[in-house]
C-alpha cells in the first residue's frame, strides 16, 4: 500500500511539473507575441476608409463626397508608404464598385476611376520630369546617372513618344498623342522594369472644370503640410483645409501646394542622386546613416521629407540589387538634430510597406535608464511616428548615433539567428 501510495505520489509530481512547464511555455509563448505586436511601426487603415464603410453598411448619407474623402485618405496611405500595392488594390476596386451605385448621391459633382501612371504630379509639368521625379521610376532607372538617362531616352524612343512630347507641359501635348503614350508604355512596360508602373485611381470633376487626380491633390496637401510657414502653423492648416474641401475658392491653394510640392519633390531626387554618386554599390554595411547638408536642408526639418528620403533610398538600393541596407537620415538646425530611420526587409525585392523596427530601437535608446536621457531636454518624439525623433545636437546625439548603430546590429544578428533556429527546427 506504501509503495503504490508513493507511485500516485510521484505520478501527481510528474503531472504538476509537466503542467507548470507547459503553462510557462504557453506564457513565453503569448509574451513572444505581445512582444512581436508592439515591436517596430505600421499603420492601420485609413479613418476614412473606415468611416466610407460604416456610411454604406448602414445606407446613410452615401454621396460622392464621402466616397472622395475615402478615396484621399486611401491614396495618402498609398503614396506615402503606408499600404501596400496589393491592399490599395482590393480597396480601390471596392470603391470602384460603389461609385456605380445609383444609390450614391452626387451633390453636383462627378468621381470617376481611372488608370494613372505612377508619375510624379503627371498633369503639373512635362511626363519628362515627372517620370525623372517618381520615386517608382527613379528606383529602376537611375536617371541620375549616364546610363540611367539613355534608359529613359530609349524608352521613350521605344513607344514612339517624341523628345520633344516629353519635354513639354502635359496640358500642351495633344490628347491623341498622350493616349498612344500610354497604350504603348502598357505593352511595353516589362521591358523596363516598370511592370506597377499603372494603378487604379480616382478622378474628381465639379461642371465644367478640369479633373483633378486624387494623388495630385495629396501631392499638394503634403506641399502645404511640408512647407515651411516659419511658426504660423495657422495658416498652413487652413491652406491645407481650403484644398480637401474642393469648393470654389481652392484652386490658388491647391496651385501653390502643387507648386511647392514639386520643389520638396526636387530637392528629395537631388539628395538621393548625391548619395549614390558617391556611394559604392559593392557597400557590404548593413547601416546606412546619410546627414543632410548644404542648402537643401531647408527642405528636410519636416518629417514627411526626411522620412520620404530614406524611403526612397531604400527602395532605389532594393531594386537595383545594391547592398541592403536599414537607412537612417539626420538633418540639423541650430539646437536639434532630426533623425528618422527606415528599416530594409530582408526580401530585397519585395517593394512596398513593411514593419519600421527603427520604432523600437529609438524609443527603447532614450528610455534606457542607464543613458539618462530627459524627455523635453535632451530628446523629443515630436510626430505620432516613433520611428522619428528630435535629439540635442553635439553630444547627445553622437552618443545616440553611436548607440543606434550597434542596436541595429545586434538586431540584425538576432534576427539572422532566430531564422536559422527555425530553419534548422524545420528540417528536424
Amino acid at each position: 500500500d506504501d509503495d503504490e501510495s508513493e507511485d500516485e505520489t510521484r505520478t501527481k509530481r510528474a503531472k504538476t511539473v509537466e503542467e507548470i512547464a507547459e503553462r510557462a511555455f504557453r506564457k513565453a509563448q503569448h509574451e513572444e507575441k505581445v512582444q512581436k505586436y508592439f515591436e517596430g511601426s505600421r499603420y492601420a487603415t485609413s479613418s476614412a476608409v473606415l468611416l466610407n464603410y460604416l456610411l454604406f453598411e448602414m445606407s446613410k448619407n452615401r454621396s460622392k463626397k464621402s466616397l472622395w474623402w475615402a478615396i484621399l485618405g486611401l491614396t495618402d496611405q498609398f503614396i506615402n508608404d503606408k499600404m501596400d500595392s496589393a491592399t490599395y488594390a482590393d480597396v480601390a476596386t471596392s470603391i470602384q464598385e460603389q461609385l456605380s451605385d445609383t444609390e450614391v448621391r452626387s451633390e453636383g459633382i462627378e468621381v470617376q476611376s481611372s488608370v494613372e501612371p505612377r508619375f510624379f504630379l503627371m498633369r503639373h509639368w512635362s511626363i519628362y520630369e515627372a517620370m525623372k521625379h517618381s520615386r517608382y521610376v527613379l528606383s529602376r532607372i537611375p536617371v541620375w546617372t549616364q546610363p540611367g538617362k539613355v534608359l529613359l531616352d530609349d524608352m521613350f524612343a521605344t513607344v514612339g513618344f517624341k523628345l520633344e512630347n516629353s519635354n513639354q507641359t502635359y496640358s500642351a501635348v495633344e490628347k491623341k498623342h498622350l493616349d498612344t503614350f500610354f497604350e504603348r508604355l502598357e505593352a511595353k512596360k516589362d521591358q523596363f522594369e516598370l511592370e506597377d508602373v499603372f494603378f487604379l485611381s480616382f478622378l474628381f470633376q465639379r461642371d465644367f472644370e478640369a479633373p483633378i487626380a486624387a494623388s495630385d491633390l495629396v501631392h499638394a496637401v503634403d506641399g502645404v503640410l511640408n512647407h515651411n510657414f516659419e511658426g504660423d502653423e495657422e495658416r498652413r492648416f487652413e491652406m491645407a483645409i481650403d484644398i480637401l474641401s474642393m469648393g470654389r475658392s481652392h484652386t490658388n491653394a491647391f496651385k501653390q501646394g502643387v507648386k511647392w510640392a514639386k520643389d520638396q519633390q526636387m530637392a528629395v531626387v537631388n539628395e538621393v542622386s548625391l548619395v549614390f554618386m558617391n556611394e559604392s554599390k559593392s557597400l557590404k554595411k548593413k547601416y546606412s546613416h546619410i546627414q543632410i547638408k548644404g542648402e537643401s536642408r531647408k527642405f528636410f526639418f519636416q518629417h514627411k521629407l526626411i522620412d520620404r528620403l530614406a524611403h526612397f533610398l531604400v527602395d532605389v538600393r532594393r531594386k537595383q540589387k545594391w547592398s541592403r541596407q536599414h537607412q537612417v537620415v539626420s538633418v540639423e538646425d541650430e539646437k536639434w538634430t532630426m533623425v528618422t530611420g527606415v528599416w530594409c526587409p530582408s526580401t530585397q525585392l519585395a517593394l512596398g510597406p513593411y514593419k519600421n523596427m527603427f520604432a523600437s530601437l529609438l524609443e527603447d535608446i532614450v528610455l534606457d535608464e542607464k543613458h539618462s536621457f530627459e524627455e523635453g531636454k535632451d530628446y523629443t518624439f515630436p510626430y505620432f511616428e516613433k520611428h522619428a525623433l528630435k535629439v540635442e545636437k553635439g553630444d547627445t546625439s553622437a552618443f545616440l548615433f553611436i548607440q543606434l548603430e550597434v542596436a541595429v546590429k545586434n538586431l540584425v544578428k538576432k534576427t539572422r539567428k532566430k531564422k536559422s533556429t527555425q530553419i534548422s527546427a524545420n528540417q528536424d
